[in-house]
C-alpha cells in the first residue's frame, strides 16, 4: 500500500474509532453537537449520503436491508467511502480538541496546526497524483509547516527555508 494511501486509512480509521469511543456513540458524526459548524456538517452529511448511496462496497446495501434507523452506517463503515479530502474536512469540523490531539500524535506530530499544515501539503500532492499531473520537479505550492523533529532529513534552500520540491513532501509522507 502507497504511503499516502496508509496516511489516508490511519487518519480516517484513528478518527472514527475516537471519536465513537469518546461519544460512546457508532453514529457520531450525525450528531451536531460533535462538530464545530453546523453548515459544514449538513453539507459534510449530503456528500457522504450521496457517496454511500452511489458506492459499490458491499456493505452499503447490506446496511440497508438489515437497518432502517439511522439511515446512514456506523461511523467506521462510514469513513470508507470517504475520500482524503472528505476525511480531513470531517476532522477539521470535528469539535474535540482531544481528538485532533491523538490523531496528531498517532502520525507522529507534536502539535494540531503542524499536522493541519502537514495534511493541507499531503492533500496538494494526493491531488496532483490522482489526476494524473506532472509531480516530478514540481515546485509545490502549498508550503510544508515547519515540523522541527524533521530537521535533519529536509532539504533547505541556503537561507536555511525548506524547499518546495517534492522531496521533503514524501520525507513527510514516510
Amino acid at each position: 500500500m502507497a504511503p499516502s494511501k496508509r496516511v489516508e486509512n490511519a487518519i480516517r480509521t484513528k478518527w472514527a474509532n475516537d471519536i465513537a469511543n469518546q461519544t460512546k456513540n457508532s453514529h457520531a458524526f450525525m450528531d451536531p453537537n460533535n462538530l464545530t459548524c453546523p453548515w459544514r456538517h449538513q453539507k459534510q452529511l449530503a456528500r457522504t449520503t450521496k457517496y454511500l448511496g452511489e458506492s459499490k462496497e458491499v456493505f452499503v446495501p447490506h446496511y440497508k436491508d438489515k437497518y432502517s434507523k439511522p439511515f446512514l452506517p456506523p461511523i467506521w463503515a462510514m469513513t470508507e467511502v470517504l475520500s482524503f479530502t472528505d476525511s480531513t474536512l470531517w476532522l477539521d469540523n470535528t469539535k474535540s480538541v482531544d481528538i485532533k490531539i491523538s490523531i496528531a500524535r498517532h502520525l507522529e506530530f507534536r502539535s494540531i496546526d503542524i499536522f493541519k499544515g502537514a495534511l493541507h501539503s499531503i492533500g496538494y500532492i494526493r491531488n496532483i497524483c490522482a489526476h494524473h499531473s506532472r509531480l516530478w520537479n514540481l515546485r509545490m505550492v502549498k508550503k510544508l509547516p515547519n515540523i522541527r523533529a524533521l530537521d535533519g532529513h529536509l532539504q533547505k534552500h541556503p537561507n536555511n527555508q525548506v524547499n518546495n520540491y517534492i522531496y521533503n513532501y514524501l520525507v513527510v509522507i514516510l
